[in-house]
């Protein structure tokens, strides 16, 4: 088992290498969010490495994502079949159609989407693909996704998305000059739905 790297003063390096990559669409305001919330994922990345290579751990995942799958259609089942009135309660579907902001039921249920994609993805994880490089590339997206004004895409080992990648998991591990493009195009074809246009 590989051991986390610990924190150390390359943690700025990282903070301000992912920083400059994300290119936020608002710099000034969001320059100290975004170094926070990339501290907070090397901080979680680094607590949770030990367990990636622990089967017991793995089947753990493994099974409560598929426990959260099955909740997530159990709810959306029994939203299908709610009377008229809770339905409009509700404020599901077709009354609402007029409305600038869907209702927070459906946001919800939009969110619950995204959740199940997730808990899909750590279900159908193959045993053999690196697990950090994984999470570190699945942590990039949600950056780029949360901060920057472009899309994740994999075009070499120079965009954008993989360099985050490669950066959280030097930042994580202390391994420099991995590519992760590979894991990059993975990620990005089991997540392609949930990427705005």
């Amino acid at each position: 088992m590989r051991p986390p790297a610990s924190a150390s003063s390359t943690d700025e390096e990282t903070v301000e290498g992912v920083t400059t990559e994300l290119q936020p669409k608002a710099e000034a305001e969001l320059r100290a969010e975004i170094s926070h919330a990339v501290r907070r994922e090397i901080a979680l990345l680094r607590s949770t490495i030990p367990g990636f290579f622990d089967r017991k751990a793995i089947r753990k995942t493994r099974d409560n994502a598929r426990a959260v799958i099955t909740t997530i259609a159990r709810l959306e089942e029994q939203l299908q079949e709610v009377s008229p009135l809770l339905w409009m309660r509700l404020q599901l579907g077709a009354v609402l159609e007029v409305a600038a902001e869907p209702s927070p039921v459906e946001r919800l249920l939009h969110a619950l989407r995204d959740v199940r994609a997730e808990c899909q993805a750590a279900a159908d994880a193959l045993p053999g693909t690196d697990q950090v490089k994984l999470w570190c590339v699945r942590v990039a997206m949600r950056l780029m996704l949360r901060f920057s004004a472009k899309r994740p895409a994999v075009g070499s080992d120079a965009s954008p998305f993989c360099t985050i990648a490669g950066l959280l998991y030097e930042g994580v591990t202390g391994e420099k000059d991995q590519s992760l493009r590979r894991v990059c195009k993975q990620v990005l074809e089991q997540h392609r739905s949930l990427l705005p246009p």
